[in-house]
């Protein structure tokens, strides 16, 4: 079975908005394949620290935010050689056209992931509380009572 069929069938319904667009990923994919020529050029990104970073408005029409205190460790599969840890924006610049639209539609389902999972938690720790509150309240009533 195919992936994307998969995660279809498997889906909760309520939290559909919550997963990643699967086959405009693998969409993008391909059309940076074609761009290649048919060849995918394998490179790794590693060792991405994200720890200084600020958060960026994500608009559809906004190219990914060259931030400068974004540093990566890139390791060439196809070359097995490292490289020294450019930016972002030096990678950015690198990047063709479709390979950066693809960041750019990453980047907008991982932060629209995020925001629904963090809307969940708040929910759950709404809920939490709420049960915490009855509780207490129970164990003063049984007090009371007894």
């Amino acid at each position: 079975m195919k992936f994307a069929r998969y995660l279809e069938d498997v889906q909760a319904s309520e939290w559909k908005k919550a997963y990643i667009d699967y086959r405009g990923l693998k969409k993008q994919i391909r059309e940076i394949k074609v761009e290649q020529g048919g060849i995918l050029s394998p490179v790794i990104v590693i060792g991405f620290d994200s720890s200084e970073d600020t958060p960026n408005d994500s608009s559809e029409n906004k190219e990914p935010e060259a931030n400068s205190n974004r540093k990566f460790s890139m390791l060439s599969v196809a070359g097995s050689m490292m490289a020294p840890s450019p930016s972002l924006s030096q990678l950015l610049q690198q990047l063709s056209p479709a390979q950066r639209k693809f960041f750019k539609l990453l980047d907008a389902d991982l932060e629209r992931v995020e925001s629904f999972f963090l809307e969940r938690e708040k929910e759950a720790e709404e809920r939490h509380d709420k049960l915490r509150e009855q509780l207490d309240e129970l164990v003063a009533h049984r007090q009371r009572i007894y």
